[in-house]
């Protein structure tokens, strides 16, 4: 049994149950109250490494897969609008060329420096969304641009990138992985909310 200072949260018809304190229930004026979680399912659970097993690699994958593909989609949504407004010709090198010099000398290596930088803070809000978890924010955005290098390098036929490349997108991965881990655990610590019943 719970101790003094707990309060038993039951799903109804459940097998189980979760405790949180009482102190938090009654400053909200609602001691005494039963409570379940609104997001609770009834019944038994799978056991946690069974759903793991099944479902993890599939989800990994499609996580993976979303990532990388609103990332080109955001990153052509920008390129098209900078077309639109600045006349910036259109081509797959402003996605996969290593040998683009990204500077703020032109017109066109300024909008597509912005455009890397800007599309990988734009990857934090992918990861809050996609990922929603903070401690694989850095695993997954390491993927995706470890694939980006991968294809830009088949593109620009295994040319060895220029140094202002890696510090573009080596400045964009850490922006990406800062801003998603705080956005992920912004969206970790909200509290679960509680249906009243009785």
């Amino acid at each position: 049994a719970p101790g003094p200072k707990t309060a038993v949260v039951a799903p109804a018809g459940a097998t189980r149950a979760r405790t949180v304190t009482t102190a938090r229930l009654a400053a909200r004026g609602n001691a005494g109250r039963r409570y379940i979680y609104a997001d609770e399912e009834s019944g038994p659970r799978q056991p946690m490494f069974r759903r793991m097993k099944r479902y993890d690699a599939v989800l990994i994958v499609l996580q993976m897969i979303a990532l990388q593909s609103w990332y080109y989609a955001l990153l052509g949504a920008y390129f098209a609008c900078c077309h639109l407004l600045f006349g910036l010709t259109l081509n797959m090198d402003r996605f996969f060329d290593v040998h683009t010099k990204l500077s703020l000398a032109t017109q066109s290596a300024f909008l597509e420096l912005a455009g890397v930088l800007g599309v990988g803070i734009g990857g934090a809000w992918l990861l809050a969304i996609i990922v929603e978890k903070s401690r694989k924010c850095l695993d997954f955005a390491a993927t995706l641009y470890a694939a980006h290098l991968f294809a830009s390098l088949c593109y620009s036929g295994f040319a060895v990138p220029r140094w202002t490349w890696w510090l573009v997108h080596g400045a964009a991965l850490i922006g990406m992985v800062v801003l998603g881990e705080y956005l992920c655990s912004r969206r970790e610590l909200r509290e679960i909310p509680l249906a009243t019943i009785g």
